[in-house]
């Protein structure tokens, strides 16, 4: 062989070797996972009118970035809301320059993926044109592959203000709205609300991430319940693949308690559907709140090809079954929810975004809220319409805390256009909401909308807006489109199995009809102005909304004025209450029952009593109709900034009086006094499963402990019942008997242990005959609380406990004092302050009367 041809054969066999090893990084590469790359860092905001720039990272804000850039004073002080407004009224950027990591940029499939974009955004990557959002309810992902550089790139979102689009849009249609903001896909609320400010964001809401692959990726993965059996459950895992040729797969499920399942599928290229049957034998249930254990089980899917993992998701649910249950009776139609076969009574509150930028809202900012939720025995959230689809956070926290969730979609209060983009529009949204939603047990009830049917039918706006017979007709035609076929279908298609409801409520509150079928926000007291004894009245199949305002307390107040010199009626203070006739309407409500002080600390304590008043009496008197009603959701749980509103938890995560009072009203076990004539009844409603034996003690006391009358008997309470245990007399021939200065408290006793108590008081809280006494207060540690035990001679009402540690957190608080007992209370410090230096003080409404 001459060295001409070695040369030629070992040229020959190094093209081979080339080539083979070329095939085998080829194959390596097809057979790695999907590579991520996270573009949070090296952002920035440019002001275009004036060429500024300024250093952000992502998710950001617009407003936030600036406030964070010391560009801007803090949103939520005082009225600076007013002067911010022309954040909103103009165009932002946010730019970023990244090199995409090696491994991604080597995939056969990049997408660019934006997760969160507020709202109408045009995109470039190199100066390219990639996309114009106009939905902040839904991501987007584009394929860059061709445009992606393998060095710098440059990624370039421009934003613009809602108000001229919307403008824009409303010229299309020959009559009015009644809001603007209906032409945007947005969060409602960040338009202004009567307990929130307006501030029209704009920004990123979630990090931007390029997403490489090569043969395949799993998409939208989720699990179909089919049924639930006592010896086995059948459920289906539902999702797509994105394939990019013709090819066979595996997909493999596997948990922690069974052999895994190997299916094979064969793909075509592009978008793949497919489901996979599964079984469990003898599962065991996700149960609601106090109700039982909140199970979950947890899957490994992954998706092989040549016995490599080229895909996987990880995927939990629990196991329950779920219904809405509308049959008609004597008096309607009932309207519950019936959990793993059983009817439960629903006890929670509505829940709006935790912040007007959503952006700040944390996991860990979620979990306690929920967790506090889940603390005072609630069992359902209901996500209100205004809002925001929250992120899968809330979602899974409430699958560990058995919060059933009713989820509106997001639509509130105006009429919605109905061309054919905007509709196009809404289904990519509720689709890509139902599929990210649908897994979780906690996921009760879809409803299309709140208060829109009620709008169209009692607020009016055919007047006001002079809409014509046939404009009329084609705006409940648009309504229909959307949220009786539209929306329906989709949950039917992607959600089989889970209830639907068109919108809420079904029947306006000043209908006699919503009181007696679906579900009803009644608003005759505070919007009516009606007195709080119409909730004893006024109880519907199921409350979802009704509600009272209180003051946040003074530590929250502090934060958003200045609190030297600050009274009651000072502007900064007031400019935090949206509602127009709020204040009016506390001291209205506050003046039928309650002394009404002059001192601002001391009327914020007393707001947050008159709060608790009435929605403790409108809470007593829907359990007591159980089972004709058989839910109550109270309007509502947190707020969005700082403000007089009707929280039961401001915005700093403080518990206002009605929060602790829920404790014992949503408990499983509740005594409930019903006025009737000269006498109360004393009923006792219980959601446990079990029925109870114990035992009643009835006392009729003096405010200074002497026991006028007193009665003791065994009693049987019947598993989810409601029933009248005795009738008391409220008027007693005895010579010390004076309805001022005496009370009426029920104990139960099981096993020598209270499990439900109750005071009942003859006269309004103004009129009664407290003493000047103040309650001894001795303190000990125990492990890292602090045990607080209060006593008194005499009785002392209601107890509001303060510490200089005002982030720590009291167990119990606004309580009455019996005298003659010793009541104990934790404390948990926050730890910013040695236990030495604690200092506790007490406010409570012997002070204020005296």
């Amino acid at each position: 062989m001459t060295k001409a041809n070695k040369l030629n054969n070992c040229t020959y066999f190094s093209r081979i070797l080339f080539v083979l090893l070329i095939q085998c990084i080829a194959t390596f590469t097809h057979a790695q996972s999907p590579a991520n790359q996270i573009l949070t860092n090296n952002w920035k905001l440019t002001n275009p009118e004036t060429g500024r720039t300024y250093p952000m990272q992502l998710p950001a804000e617009v407003h936030r970035v600036l406030f964070e850039n010391d560009l801007i004073p803090d949103p939520y002080f005082g009225n600076n809301e007013i002067d911010l407004q022309w954040i909103g009224m103009q165009e932002w950027i946010f730019s970023c320059d990244f090199i995409p990591d090696s491994n991604l940029f080597n995939s056969e499939q990049i997408e660019l993926q934006f997760p969160g974009l507020d709202t109408y955004c045009t995109i470039y990557l190199n100066d390219r044109l990639l996309l114009q959002s106009d939905n902040a309810f839904r991501s987007w992902s584009i394929p860059v592959k061709r445009l992606l550089r393998e060095g710098n790139n440059t990624l370039k979102l421009r934003f613009l203000p809602i108000d001229s689009i919307q403008d824009s849009a409303a010229k299309q249609y020959p009559f009015s709205f009644p809001e603007s903001r209906c032409f945007s896909r947005k969060a409602p609320y960040q338009s202004g609300w009567d307990w929130g400010p307006t501030y029209k964001t704009m920004g990123i809401t979630k990090a931007i991430k390029l997403l490489g692959w090569n043969n395949a990726v799993l998409r939208n993965l989720t699990i179909r319940q089919n049924s639930i059996e006592t010896n086995e459950a059948s459920i289906c895992f539902v999702g797509e693949i994105e394939s990019a040729h013709k090819q066979e797969v595996t997909i493999k499920i596997s948990n922690d308690t069974s052999q895994p399942i190997h299916q094979q599928i064969i793909l075509e290229s592009g978008l793949n559907h497919f489901e996979i049957p599964y079984k469990i034998s003898n599962p065991q249930l996700w149960w609601p709140n106090d109700l039982g254990e909140q199970h979950l089980y947890r899957f490994n899917v992954s998706m092989i090809q040549d016995d490599e993992e080229i895909d996987k998701q990880r995927v939990k649910t629990g196991l329950r079954s779920i219904k809405l249950i509308q049959k008609p009776d004597s008096i309607g139609t009932s309207f519950y929810f019936e959990v793993n076969g059983k009817p439960v009574f629903m006890k929670g509150t509505n829940y709006v975004p935790q912040d007007n930028f959503v952006t700040t809202i944390t996991p860990a900012r979620t979990r306690k809220l929920l967790a506090d939720a889940a603390a005072v025995h609630m069992n359902m959230i209901r996500v209100w319409g205004g809002g925001i689809y929250p992120d899968d956070d809330f979602y899974q926290v409430c699958d560990s805390l058995g919060l059933l969730v009713w989820q509106d979609f997001m639509f509130a209060g105006t009429m919605y256009p109905f061309d054919s983009a905007f509709i196009a529009n809404v289904e990519v949204e509720a689709r890509e909401q139902i599929q990210r939603i649908s897994s979780h047990p906690s996921l009760a009830l879809w409803c299309g909308n709140n208060e829109v049917s009620e709008a169209f039918h009692n607020w009016g706006w055919q007047k006001s807006l002079k809409w014509t017979a046939n404009d009329s007709i084609r705006i409940w035609k648009g309504y229909q489109q959307i949220f009786e076929d539209l929306l329906p279908n989709l949950v039917n298609e992607y959600d089989s199995g889970r209830p639907y409801w068109p919108s809420s409520p079904s029947v306006g509150w000043g209908r006699a009809e919503s009181m007696t079928r679906g579900d009803s926000h009644y608003w005759g007291v505070w919007w009516g102005e009606q007195a709080f004894s119409k909730y004893e009245e006024k109880v519907g199949r199921f409350m979802s909304e009704y509600g009272f305002q209180s003051m946040p307390e003074m530590s929250t107040i502090s934060k958003f004025t200045n609190p030297v010199k600050l009274t009651l009626h000072d502007t900064l203070l007031q400019s935090h209450q949206k509602h127009k006739r709020g204040k009016y309407l506390i001291d209205k409500y506050m003046a039928d029952e309650f002394p009404v002080p002059e001192k601002l600390e001391d009327y914020v304590y007393m707001s947050q009593l008159v709060q608790a008043s009435g929605m403790v009496r409108a809470i007593e008197a829907h359990r007591r109709a159980m089972p004709y009603c058989m839910g109550t959701l109270y309007w509502q749980l947190n707020d969005s900034w700082p403000a007089i509103s009707w929280s039961s938890i401001d915005y700093y995560g403080n518990r206002k009086a009605l929060h602790y009072h829920l404790n014992e009203v949503f408990a499983p076990v509740l005594i409930s006094f019903e006025p009737d004539h000269d006498s109360v009844n004393i009923v006792v409603v219980s959601d446990l499963w079990r029925d109870i034996d114990c035992k009643m003690i009835v006392k009729l006391s003096t405010f200074s402990g002497e026991v006028l009358d007193s009665v003791g008997q065994n009693i049987r309470i019947r598993s989810t019942s409601s029933h009248k245990v005795l009738a008391w007399p409220t008027h007693f021939n005895h010579s010390r008997f004076d309805e001022k200065n005496c009370i009426i408290r029920v104990e139960l006793i099981e096993n020598e242990m209270v499990i439900a108590d109750k005071n009942y008081y003859f006269v309004e809280e103004k009129d009664l005959n407290l003493s000047k006494e103040k309650p001894k207060i001795d303190t000990e540690k125990a492990g890292d609380s602090i045990i607080l035990t209060l006593s008194s001679g005499s009785l002392i009402k209601d107890v509001f406990l303060q510490s200089n540690d005002t982030e720590g957190f009291f167990r119990e608080n606004y309580f009455d004092l019996i005298p003659g007992t010793r009541r104990k209370i934790s404390f948990k410090p926050s730890g910013k302050i040695a236990a030495g230096d604690l200092i506790f003080k007490t406010t409570t409404l012997n002070d204020i009367v005296n």
